[in-house]
């Protein structure tokens, strides 16, 4: 659901009569409610293929997005082994790292027996 709504959001945002940039002087005040409010960030897209990618030396073995090191955010990206799965990319301290793969043993686990 909240995918969805963020979707429609930028699409109309984007797609507006108005322009994309339309509001674009109250973006600092909006900004700033945000400090010190828990925040994510989503870098990549699943629609585009990074493995498809060849610059003349090959298509990608594997594809890290750098730039989510050390904050809030992950990566998503078309899969490349399997036909319509993602890969996640993650970046945490090592403890809250094996946290998460825990976590997702537990749910994957519970998921497929």
């Amino acid at each position: 659901m909240a995918a969805k709504a963020i979707g429609e959001a930028i699409k109309e945002s984007v797609y507006s009569e108005k322009g994309i940039l339309y509001g674009a002087e109250k973006w600092p005040d909006e900004y700033e409610k945000l400090v010190g409010k828990r925040q994510y960030g989503v870098a990549g897209s699943p629609r585009f293929d990074f493995y498809a990618v060849d610059y003349g030396w090959g298509k990608p073995k594997k594809f890290e997005a750098l730039f989510i090191d050390g904050g809030g955010s992950f990566s998503l990206c078309k899969s490349r082994d399997f036909e319509g799965g993602l890969e996640i990319g993650l970046s945490k301290p090592m403890l809250q790292m094996d946290a998460f793969i825990s976590v997702l043993k537990k749910i994957r686990e519970t998921l497929l027996p």
